[in-house]
């Protein structure tokens, strides 16, 4: 089975060493426990079981909702072959069940966040007992909005999600964020993460989450993210997390890296990584995408993503959860998750044309190199030189941390061709 399309011609397998590092912020506190924030990260349990399959199918998710039915997922709803994920990645409408606005509650933070950010589309808030929320107007339920929205935020407890999604999925609406933990990451909570799937897949639904971070798409001015969002200037990088802290850690981090959009997946249980990639790399803007990975995710929604990238020039960063062994072993006592064959999916990963960052600090400045124009390789195989770098030909004198030759060690003993 292939992994991969052909490459188009020029295209190198880039490895670019880290730039620089630095200590990112402290993870948050975990808190809310009314929506199970005390189940949130780090590393949650992504999977239902270990190594259990998700059985997606194998095209990536950026055409219409009313594609064909093709594949199964694990619990044996039936699968759309193609959903549209961008009215969850540029939203023109929002609208946030559970409004309230209880200072650190999810949905007062996303209102916060989209006044704040200056989001310029529609906002409503659903409650079944507010006329207002934060000088919105509320509606008593998702059927009784006025319109169907692009992204609808669900910030009230696991038990009452499935019903939600499911009211969504009538209303019309073009995607879901769910905030809650108390599914899939949880044994009690697997039965609610299976019907939340398939509520979600027979209605043709995207779903981000559950047990995640949401999404920000800073362009679109809407931070769709259950902390605070910082102001951010709009750039090339795009992230898809499968952790919260690290996608927490990398908005407030100060190394000078300007977002396009960032992806918090939590559980997967309807969108997966590889998913967003796909979807990220049909963005206008987009230069490149890092990757923090938990789980090997579906192998063929991947490689359909990584080809995606390289057919359009967008570099893609990759970090995975237990590539070493030790941390393939806090992985497994940790989330009861199977980190699965590294070999085998870092093999992917470099035949795809992605860098295989060492840690975090990597990860974020691989993306950070990939999205600048002038680092990308050019078709004659060399690098695009800035203003004031040598010349070709030049060999630099061998010294700390560089050999003969021009090849810089990067981290962990790799080597970067420059």
């Amino acid at each position: 089975m292939a992994l991969r399309r052909p490459l188009r011609a020029g295209v190198r397998r880039a490895r670019l060493p880290a730039l620089e590092r630095r200590r990112t912020p402290a993870a948050r506190a975990a808190r809310r426990p009314d929506l199970g924030g005390h189940q949130r990260d780090p590393a949650p349990d992504r999977e239902p079981r270990a190594g259990a399959s998700r059985g997606r199918g194998d095209a990536a998710l950026t055409a219409a909702r009313a594609a064909p039915v093709q594949a199964r997922s694990a619990h044996g709803a039936r699968r759309p072959a193609e959903l549209d994920l961008r009215p969850l990645l540029v939203p023109r409408s929002v609208a946030v069940v559970g409004a309230n606005d209880r200072p650190g509650s999810y949905a007062d933070t996303v209102l916060r966040n989209l006044e704040r950010a200056g989001f310029e589309g529609d906002i409503w808030g659903v409650h079944p007992t507010r006329d207002r929320v934060h000088d919105r107007e509320c509606v008593p339920s998702v059927l009784e909005l006025p319109e169907p929205v692009d992204a609808l935020v669900v910030a009230i407890p696991a038990p009452k999600v499935p019903a939600v999604i499911a009211d969504a999925v009538e209303r019309g609406c073009g995607g879901a964020i769910v905030f809650a933990a108390g599914f899939g990451e949880v044994a009690e909570g697997r039965e609610l993460e299976r019907e939340l799937r398939e509520v979600a897949l027979a209605g043709g639904l995207p779903v981000c989450g559950p047990n995640g971070n949401g999404v920000v798409s800073v362009g679109s001015r809407a931070p769709l993210w259950g902390d605070s969002a910082p102001p951010l200037r709009p750039g090339r990088v795009a992230m898809v997390s499968q952790s919260g802290n690290v996608a927490v850690n990398a908005i407030g981090s100060r190394r000078g890296i300007d977002f396009h959009t960032l992806v918090s997946t939590g559980n997967q249980a309807v969108i997966g990584a590889g998913d967003w990639l796909a979807a990220l790399a049909e963005l206008e803007g987009v230069g490149a995408v890092a990757m923090f990975c938990e789980s090997d995710d579906d192998g063929a929604r991947l490689a359909e993503g990584l080809a995606r990238c390289a057919e359009r020039g967008i570099g893609v960063a990759v970090l995975k959860v237990g590539s070493s062994r030790a941390g393939a072993r806090s992985a497994a006592a940790h989330t009861g998750a199977l980190a699965g064959d590294q070999r085998v999916f870092r093999a992917l990963i470099e035949e795809a044309g992605a860098a295989w960052a060492a840690d975090p600090h990597d990860l974020l400045e691989l993306a950070r190199a990939f999205a600048e124009p002038r680092a990308r390789p050019r078709g004659d195989g060399g690098l695009r030189r800035r203003a004031g770098t040598p010349a070709p030909g030049h060999r630099p004198q061998a010294g700390p941390g560089r050999r003969p030759g021009g090849r810089v060690e990067g981290p962990a003993g790799r080597r970067g061709g420059m």
